[in-house]
């Protein structure tokens, strides 16, 4: 049976991949040979036409790599919706060569559920029991609840969610190392938590990285936290993606922005490549005004500031 619907995954990688070029007709590379902005591209669609989304590590593993599992059902629902069906089921439904064959995979597929059922009602009523029995003789002290405390990310300007599954979270704990956290799709993230107080670190694209330290009430709660827009860090990325009318007016523009002796540094959006390149201001300028040897479609990773200009640029260049 799991080679069966792993012939319908396959199946199904197909689908997305035409679905996906029918929106960028230009994309000539078959689905396992994407990377950089054609994934950036996916998240996007997925998000905007199946209400969810996958992340650069999930298509790197189950798309990009072939594991030879069927991932999971939440995931293959998601994939089958972009493709205008109304859920995996229903995919492999239209994709049965005969009824018969989706009958006998339905059917197992309920008798293993119905398998499950019964297996977690007997341990229910056998611990049911034990509990029963374990009252008479011991106290059941009450379960502790920890408080969980979630918070979530808006623009300073427009007081929308920013919603980009790229916002990264650094949380910092006192003699420790930090640890990581991504915000879902709604710009949120969630901690369970006795700390008295919380600090961590929120870096998103093109918005001003801040530190947060927050006293918490020890009763849960929600809260909205405005980020402020990177302002250069955007208008280059726009500069990058925009014909140039002005040159003398965007050089000038970017003169103002950039620090006499900025470092910046172009990583390789190749993920199998780690090559870098380094650049001055003025050739920096050069490469995003000069038309034959221009900059396009630039992504930035980072910025750092020193007296309102910066000082520090890293970023990559994006397939258009």
């Amino acid at each position: 049976m799991e080679d069966l619907y792993l012939k319908y995954y396959r199946e199904l990688k197909l689908e997305v991949e035409k679905t996906y070029k029918k929106t960028y007709p230009s994309c000539a590379l078959p689905i396992e040979e994407w990377k950089g902005q054609q994934i950036v591209n996916l998240q996007e669609e997925l998000i905007s036409r199946a209400g969810g989304s996958i992340s650069e590590k999930w298509f790197y593993t189950h798309i990009k790599g072939g594991t030879g599992k069927v991932p999971r059902t939440d995931m293959l629902e998601i994939l089958s919706k972009y493709c205008g069906y109304r859920g995996w089921e229903d995919f492999i439904s239209k994709k049965s060569d005969n009824s018969q064959e989706f009958q006998e995979m339905h059917l197992a597929e309920k008798g293993k559920k119905s398998r499950k059922k019964i297996h977690f009602l007997a341990l229910a009523l056998t611990l049911s029991v034990l509990l029963i029995l374990g009252i008479f003789f011991i106290f059941i002290p009450s379960e502790k609840v920890i408080p969980e405390y979630v918070f979530c990310f808006i623009d300073a300007d427009n007081k929308k969610p920013v919603r980009d599954s790229l916002i990264e979270i650094n949380i910092i704990k006192e003699g420790e190392s930090g640890f990581y956290k991504n915000c879902d799709k709604n710009g949120c993230f969630s901690l369970s938590t006795e700390a008295e107080k919380i600090t961590f670190i929120v870096k998103a694209p093109y918005y001003k990285t801040d530190t947060v330290v927050r006293v918490l009430s020890g009763n849960g709660g929600s809260e909205k936290i405005k980020l402020h827009t990177d302002d250069y860090a955007l208008m280059i990325h726009i500069f990058s993606t925009s014909k140039i009318e002005d040159w003398k007016r965007r050089r000038a523009q970017l003169d103002e922005m950039i620090a006499d002796n900025a470092k910046i540094i172009q990583v390789s959006s190749d993920y199998d490549n780690h090559s870098m390149e380094l650049y001055n201001k003025s050739g920096f300028i050069n490469k995003m005004t000069i038309p034959a040897k221009s900059l396009k479609n630039i992504r930035v990773i980072e910025t750092v500031y020193e007296k309102g200009k910066i000082s520090v640029l890293r970023f990559m260049q994006m397939s258009e």
